[in-house]
């Protein structure tokens, strides 16, 4: 599923053809997906993000009166943006916004055909149960969580708290796990006692490292600045820049929601002391002998 990293790369990708390119035509290829409602001959798009958002901003050119549509996508476990020559259309497209020149087209493909869009109505700008950006809106991202540490969601482990949406908007599987490596930080310790200790202290200044909030936004910031992409063609940059997810020596341990994180093996009897389902570790794929051998 696109985390935090890979919505806000594909945001930078819509934005930078939407400076070099104007649009004429839309071409949809999901059934269960409603038409735009796009009757301009020519149109501009630009694009917004916000944790695992993304919208995409149609809007009429030279025109005084400001007319847009805002479309709001959903890009559950694989749904991609890209930006390439109308003739090289990818695998799995489900909407295709073709230029006026018709050499290049703006395409949202959906391996797996879970994600969507809608049309914004009513002045919505983002999904209503969504908490704010980690990067873009770090300080309500914090205060949003410090300030509602007795709500239900934080009786969890941290590392399955990390995946509310609500609070950590944008952070996924991969993340949490590099997160709370770097944070050095046990993922079965339970989220209110972890944040509690950030919660006492706030306000107090004086010289600290990085807390686990503070890496919710440094670590995804890395995947934005390296331009990295789990779901590229080819991932072995954003594999290379991994330090714990799927990486030999770690452990990987299913959370109570089935998901599995990995983290380090000492971990492995304070999980299974709270009665976490049990842990295997992770190494890498045996090597294919050849015939000769």
């Amino acid at each position: 599923m696109p985390e935090i990293g890979e919505v806000t790369l594909f945001s930078k990708i819509i934005n930078d053809c939407g400076k070099n390119f104007s649009f004429n035509s839309i071409k949809k290829f999901s059934a269960k997906n409603p038409d735009i409602p796009v009757k301009w001959k020519e149109f501009g798009i630009r694009s917004e993000s916000r944790g695992k958002e993304l919208a995409i901003v149609l809007y009429k050119l030279e025109e005084e009166v400001k007319k847009e549509i805002r479309i709001l996508f959903s890009l559950s476990m694989t749904g991609v943006f890209c930006f390439k020559k109308t003739t090289e259309v990818p695998k799995n497209v489900k909407l295709q916004f073709i230029s006026i020149c018709s050499t290049h087209s703006l395409f949202f493909c959906d391996q797996r055909g879970l994600g969507g869009w809608h049309m914004a109505e009513g002045g919505e700008l983002w999904g209503p149960n969504r908490g704010p950006d980690p990067i873009t809106e770090y300080q309500l991202f914090r205060e949003n969580i410090l300030s509602n540490l007795k709500a239900r969601q934080f009786n969890s482990h941290i590392c399955e708290v990390l995946l509310e949406q609500q609070y950590f908007n944008g952070i996924g599987n991969y993340l949490r796990a590099e997160i709370l490596f770097r944070a050095g930080i046990n993922p079965f310790l339970p989220a209110r006692e972890v944040l509690q200790t950030i919660a006492d202290t706030e306000g107090q200044g004086g010289a600290k490292g990085e807390d686990i909030l503070d890496l919710c936004r440094s670590v995804p910031l890395e995947v934005v600045t390296l331009g990295i992409n789990k779901y590229a063609e080819d991932n072995k940059k954003w594999a290379d820049w991994c330090q714990c997810y799927d990486k030999p020596g770690m452990t990987a341990t299913k959370d109570k929601n089935n998901r599995m994180i990995y983290h380090k093996p000492e971990f492995v009897a304070v999980a299974r002391s709270k009665k976490v389902a049990s842990s295997s570790v992770a190494t890498p794929p045996a090597k294919r002998k050849k015939k000769s051998e």
